[in-house]
């Protein structure tokens, strides 16, 4: 019986790719000798040996014995190219090294590179045309979806190509809708460009379409605000794809294309991450994310996973969450590795097995405590947790050959008031005293602000407060935060360690800070009620630790600009004075405080440590 697997997938394409070479050759040798190669059969069979020699190993090097058979394209293409043209090389090469007398002449090599490389391209796509038709036929009798997709530019293009790929979807792409009117009446994959928000005002509804999909991953957010609006005013569902982060290199996923919600009209303009460099500074590297199974880990192991490490390192203590970004990964098929372990990162001996295993050369950290009014009352927890581990998996770190350890921050370690931002800096002080002492692994501190949509924040507790019918709830009515996406937050994570010189600490222009009360308004109007009448916003007080605003940078540090224009990196202005068996036995003696249930003097104990620290006290 025929089982279609992985194995029997690779068996088919090697007897397919060889016959494809097979009749290039000899085609190649019958038009050179006018269809009378006879005498030329010892020379065809040697450089048959050579061509399948070399080019069958270049198209496994390629991916092209990995990549999935319905989703041939221009980048599987150029990779089939590069293969062909380097097998021929190589052919010219014993040609000239034998003089001619036993391989292939030139004009046979140069015949067989054309008829190659057409007839493996011409293969792959005849399978893509006929899984297409199978999968066609497979969902016939549902009727089809009419879309309208807004965003003519490459992620618009990549997204019409693949819902045509895709034809067992039902999904048929009628128009395309851009705000670029030199586009309008010309066509993408053969589906018309109508025009801008007026023409779909004005012809939409004779297209009786059923859905819109937004494919703006870097338009201003006024923009997205404006097309949503006047799809609801039209009645007309509207979905749209993920961040510009997400649509790299042309992989764009159905699967994550979502609904429109509020981060996507409140997200300010995305800063421009310098994506083709950071792939360049992972490829091939063997990479260690920690916290892989949080809102920021899992998204660091996503951006870098579309990097192509060598090997893709996660650990997280929770199981469910880390199998979750490890299925989501091997779904996704980038090629590299992934290792999952189930770990904490505070428990040495553990750690030490691992990075004596798997020998990371990039580490970044996302490990963490960062619920500010949980750890209030928890400090020793969130020393421990945030700050010592954090230290104690650096030095492991850089005891197994590490090149670079970047640590998320956050920009409420900046002159803090809780003690969440606290553990925080302390880390960022035992990272910079650790670097003093470390010449071979360059250590990194990123802060940035709040994620939109993260766990535990602000976004996911207003849905659920209007999903029970109010009130939202608002600690004070001029309380602002900084707030970007997970992706580009992560973005500038590998950006600003790229290009780290070791003990820096980095942090983002972070935009105007948003006002809480205005995104619980918008969130309630989004929802489709009237704020005051339908659903109420309560005022709590601030909480323990809380701020009223954050900050990019405490009295003791100065910004220096970077190379990135929205990247600027902090300097001290004065040297700490710390030493590290110091440090250490001074945040073990704080933790023991805490211990004894001594909250208050444990804070003051911190402030010590950090002077710009201002503690709750009540």
């Amino acid at each position: 019986m025929f089982v279609w697997n992985k194995l029997t997938r690779i068996l088919l394409l090697q007897l397919l790719y060889g016959a494809v070479l097979v009749a290039s050759l000899y085609a190649a040798f019958q038009l050179r000798f006018d269809f009378y190669p006879a005498p030329y059969m010892d020379r065809f069979r040697l450089g048959l040996v050579i061509s399948l020699g070399m080019t069958l190993p270049l198209l496994w090097l390629f991916g092209q014995f990995r990549t999935l058979l319905s989703y041939f394209g221009v980048p599987d293409a150029q990779k089939i190219l590069m293969a062909t043209a380097l097998s021929n090389v190589g052919l010219l090469a014993t040609q000239y090294a034998n003089l001619g007398l036993l391989t292939p002449p030139r004009g046979v090599v140069v015949l067989n590179f054309v008829f190659s490389t057409v007839g493996l391209i011409a293969a792959r796509l005849t399978i893509r045309i006929l899984r297409e038709r199978m999968q066609g036929k497979s969902g016939s009798d549902r009727p089809k979806k009419r879309i309208a997709i807004y965003g003519a530019g490459t992620a618009g293009a990549a997204l019409v190509e693949e819902l045509m790929a895709r034809p067992n979807l039902r999904m048929d792409v009628c128009a395309i809708y851009d705000d670029d009117r030199r586009k309008t009446q010309t066509r993408i994959h053969g589906v018309p460009i109508l025009g801008d928000l007026a023409q779909l005002r004005k012809g939409g509804d004779g297209l009786r379409l059923d859905e819109v999909i937004l494919a703006m991953p870097t338009a201003d957010p006024t923009r997205t605000r404006a097309v949503v609006a006047q799809c609801r005013r039209m009645n007309l569902p509207v979905r749209t794809i993920p961040t510009i982060h997400h649509v790299v290199n042309g992989h764009l996923h159905l699967d994550r294309i979502k609904p429109v919600e509020f981060e996507d009209l409140l997200a300010r303009e995305s800063v421009e991450i310098e994506g083709p460099a950071i792939s360049g500074w992972v490829t091939g590297r063997n990479v260690l994310v920690t916290g892989a199974g949080g809102t920021i880990g899992a998204e660091l192991a996503r951006q870098v996973w579309g990097c192509h490490p060598k090997s893709l390192i996660l650990i997280e203590r929770s199981e469910p969450a880390l199998f979750e970004i490890e299925q989501e990964l091997r779904e996704d098929g980038a090629g590299s590795e992934v290792q999952s372990i189930v770990a904490d990162v505070g428990e040495e001996k553990r750690m030490e097995t691992i990075f004596g295993q798997q020998k990371p050369d990039l580490v970044l950290h996302a490990a963490a405590h960062k619920h500010v009014p949980l750890m209030e009352q928890q400090v020793g927890e969130a020393l421990t947790n945030n700050s010592l581990k954090t230290v104690g998996l650096a030095r492991i770190a850089a005891k197994h050959g590490t090149k670079e350890f970047v640590m998320i921050s956050t920009d409420k370690a900046i002159n803090p008031t809780n003690v969440m931002g606290a553990s925080k800096r302390l880390a960022e002080i035992g990272l910079q005293i650790l670097q003093k002492q470390t010449s071979g692994m360059k250590i990194i501190s990123v802060r940035f602000g709040n994620v939109l949509g993260s766990s535990g924040s602000v976004i996911p507790t207003f849905r659920k407060q209007i999903a029970a019918g109010g009130p939202v709830t608002v600690t004070h009515p001029e309380v602002t935060r900084y707030f970007m996406s997970v992706a580009e937050a992560v973005g500038l994570v590998l950006t600003a360690a790229k290009s780290g010189q070791g003990g820096d600490i980095f942090v983002l222009d972070m935009g105007k800070p948003v006002k809480i009360e205005e995104m619980a308004r918008q969130l309630i109007e989004l929802s489709g009620f009237e704020v005051g009448r339908e659903i109420e916003i309560r005022y709590t007080g601030l909480r323990p630790g809380e701020k009223l605003y954050e900050e990019l940078s405490h009295n003791e540090e100065t910004n220096e600009n970077t190379e990135h224009p929205k990247i600027w990196r902090l300097k001290p202005n004065s040297n700490s004075q710390h030493e590290e068996s110091d440090f250490k036995r001074s945040l073990d003696s704080i933790i023991d405080e805490a211990a004894k249930g001594n909250i208050s003097q444990a804070k003051q104990r911190i402030k010590e440590l950090v002077p710009e620290y201002q503690p709750w006290l009540g």
